[in-house]
């Protein structure tokens, strides 16, 4: 195998066309986070990003997008990137290790591949939940199925007149492009993230240029998707997501604090679903992580895998941390068991700084 680590700017015709038609070959990689578009807009704004192109037999077989760092790399976009992988066929036979030998990457630190991805699933020790909104059978068939384990999604309609009783009636805009709504959507995002203690992206300079990046696009193919609920014109809640080929990540939602005791951001939610065809979707991603909100929204999901890869020494390094973790996971140890993915996950913050 033959793998060049290039800039993404110098991406060929031939490798994009390439990209395109392999990503669509391939239905684990369905996700807007493996469109060439958002990896290419993350590279305008992250000058570390590199891409590994590998050939077999002169045929292109399969693309690897990083966020390099010397000797090791992360996925494009870091913690942004909730899926990542290797674009390539089903079935394509590749093997992580000696693409990351021929590339260069003696470590790479990876948290949300999905587990049909075929090439660096392979190497995930920890596997996680990525949560969906199915929409394939309609909006009746999804919401009939949630109401009836959700306690919180019967109580919605209540909220949703007292939100109205509230501020005034109530109006959804699910594909805005409202600047103002935009821009007040960051400023409760930041102000989220200032009281949680969390780093404040909604203030990085990178960050606000790639979601205007995302905000300014109009073509169908991919682009951002600003969804709004209003009371009497008072911005109430906003979400902005990205939406590719029928798919919808659902990626940053945020509300008014003072209407917090509405679920304002719930009922948007709720909204862009049951309205899903206005927008052209058919699934919604909430990605991973067991929030009450996205356990009692979801109706599907899919496996996701982290952990660390490599080549040479640091690869059987990482296979001996992985299989640790596999027989303490195994042992009746309680918090013990945690303490090899609280290793890897400290590497990561480590490669991240």
């Amino acid at each position: 195998m033959d793998v060049e680590r290039k800039a993404f700017a110098s991406l060929t015709l031939a490798e994009r066309a390439a990209w395109r038609d392999i990503q669509r070959s391939n239905p684990a990689l369905g996700s807007p986070y493996f469109r060439l578009e958002d990896a290419e807009a993350l590279a305008r704004v992250r000058r570390e990003a590199e891409v590994l192109v590998a050939r077999r037999d002169g045929e292109i077989a399969g693309f690897l997008a990083i966020q390099s760092g010397g000797f090791s790399a992360r996925p494009l976009g870091g913690d942004l990137s909730d899926l990542h992988g290797v674009v390539a066929r089903p079935g394509s036979g590749l093997c992580f290790e000696p693409l990351a030998r021929a590339g260069g990457l003696a470590l790479f630190s990876f948290s949300g591949v999905p587990q049909g991805e075929g090439v660096l699933s392979r190497e995930a020790a920890c596997l996680e939940t990525f949560h969906q909104i199915d929409l394939s059978a309609g909006a009746g068939a999804w919401h009939g199925a949630v109401r009836k384990k959700s306690s919180s999604l019967k109580r919605l309609n209540a909220k949703r007149n007292k939100l109205a009783r509230a501020f005034g009636e109530i109006e959804i805009a699910l594909d805005s492009v409202c600047e103002a709504s935009f821009d007040q959507l960051w400023a409760w995002k930041s102000r989220q993230y200032r009281e949680s203690g969390h780093r404040d992206l909604a203030r990085e300079v990178w960050f606000r240029d790639l979601m205007e990046d995302f905000f300014s696009r109009r073509d169908r193919e991919f682009r951002g998707v600003l969804s709004t609920l209003s009371c009497g014109g008072r911005p109430i809640a906003a979400h902005f997501g990205i939406m590719a080929d029928g798919v919808l990540h659902y990626w940053f939602p945020a509300y008014d604090p003072l209407a917090h005791r509405f679920s304002p951001g719930l009922l948007l939610l709720e909204t862009v679903a049951l309205r899903h065809r206005e927008l052209g979707i058919g699934r919604i991603d909430l990605g991973p992580g067991d929030f009450r909100y996205k356990l009692e929204f979801a109706n599907a999901g899919m496996q996701i895998g982290s952990g660390l890869a490599g080549a040479g020494p640091v690869r059987s390094a990482v296979r001996r941390l992985a299989a640790l973790e596999r027989r303490l996971a195994a042992a009746p140890l309680g918090a013990l068991a945690s303490v090899p993915r609280r290793a890897v996950l400290k590497l990561d913050r480590m490669m991240a700084a």
